[in-house]
């Protein structure tokens, strides 16, 4: 008996390193070149197949979209993430965080995440003090505003909004507990702005018309 588990489990591991081996070769042996963006997708020649991808999706399980932009892409391969220019097969490995972009034209990070457990798309906004959202969001998604109020700069004058504590705000794998915040009393910022109560726990930096956030340690 104990030698036939011996045999069973000398075959298991050969399997498993088999598989191994295999696995390592498909992701060493791919070839990456970014060809253009078409309506928000990236044409993409994967070991000589021509693949459109939407950012989140992969091909095959084995390259992953992550972000796209006229001139750059990323792609997630064997547990890396890599930057490729556009024409170029030469990928650039980059640090792990959350990677935002730019829409076309535009000068803001745009960022999804949630509020309290709610999807929400945020604007970055390092020149904000707190969270801001409106008053129309702040009701869709069930906060209390409260009594508290605080003076906010906007782009014409000072205002008044009211302050509360978000209990969650996180972008990607980035969460953060009891974040201050504010709500407008009208409908502006149209999109919820990113500020300083969740960006001051949060590293920023900037490669290639792209942001980078990783959780300070």
């Amino acid at each position: 008996m104990k030698t036939d588990k011996y045999r069973v489990f000398k075959t298991v591991i050969l399997l498993l390193l088999v598989y191994m081996a295999i696995s390592f070769s498909v992701y060493a042996s791919t070839k990456i070149c970014y060809l253009e963006l078409r309506s928000g997708k990236a044409l993409i020649n994967i070991n000589g197949r021509l693949v459109e991808l939407a950012p989140g999706q992969s091909f095959r399980n084995i390259v992953k979209l992550l972000s796209a932009n006229e001139e750059v892409i990323v792609v997630e391969a064997s547990g890396k993430r890599y930057q490729y220019k556009k024409n170029s097969s030469q990928g650039t490995i980059m640090a792990e965080g959350v990677i935002l972009t730019r829409k076309p034209g535009g000068s803001h990070y745009w960022a999804k995440g949630k509020i309290n457990g709610k999807d929400v798309t945020f604007v970055v906004d390092t020149g904000a003090t707190y969270v801001a959202l409106n008053k129309d969001l702040a009701r869709k998604l069930k906060i209390k505003r409260g009594n508290k109020e605080v003076e906010v700069s906007t782009a014409s004058k000072i205002e008044t909004a009211y302050q509360v504590l978000l209990d969650t705000v996180s972008v990607g794998d980035i969460k953060m507990h009891n974040v201050p915040a504010v709500i407008t009393k009208h409908t502006f910022p149209k999109v919820p702005l990113l500020g300083m109560s969740f960006l001051q726990y949060v590293d920023i930096s900037q490669e290639n018309e792209q942001m980078i956030l990783k959780r300070m340690k």
